[in-house]
């Protein structure tokens, strides 16, 4: 029984690790991305899920996603996709200074319960990725 709970904790432990390391590593891409700005580089951003509770690894909780996205619109030209796109087309590959792409892959609910005030607040255009075959329905994505 002993060896049963110092698994657990071993395993508990690890997670807890891992999701700072993620943290982490969330924070020091946009450490990076304010180091390189200026650069003549269109940026991309991808997220998954925001809010309180973790579905997986790649969420972020609605009050560190609402600090990224006011980073964004103090030093960056948030731009929607479609814009993104049409000026690659028209400018010869010639990217947006400063341009900056936010997208959501899976299509969550809470991106638009969560994260959808907070853009719309900020006048921050995105790309939402939907599964169609988990519209309407209460399945969870397997990853």
């Amino acid at each position: 029984m002993k060896d049963n709970r110092a698994n657990i904790a071993l395993k508990v432990f690890l997670k807890k690790l891992l999701l700072n390391i993620l943290a982490i590593a969330g924070y020091a891409t946009l450490a990076f991305l304010w180091l390189r700005q200026g650069k003549n580089k269109l940026i991309i951003l991808r997220y998954h899920s925001v809010g309180e509770h973790r579905r997986h690894e790649v969420n972020v909780r609605s009050a560190a996603f609402r600090q990224q996205m006011d980073f964004l619109a103090k030093r960056y030209k948030p731009v929607s996709l479609r814009q993104a796109v049409e000026s690659l087309e028209t400018s010869g590959g010639k990217r947006r200074k400063n341009a900056v792409v936010i997208t959501f892959d899976d299509g969550y609910r809470d991106n638009y319960t969560n994260a959808y005030p907070i853009l719309k607040e900020l006048g921050i255009p995105a790309a939402i990725f939907l599964v169609a075959g988990y519209i309407w329905t209460e399945k969870i994505l397997p990853h």
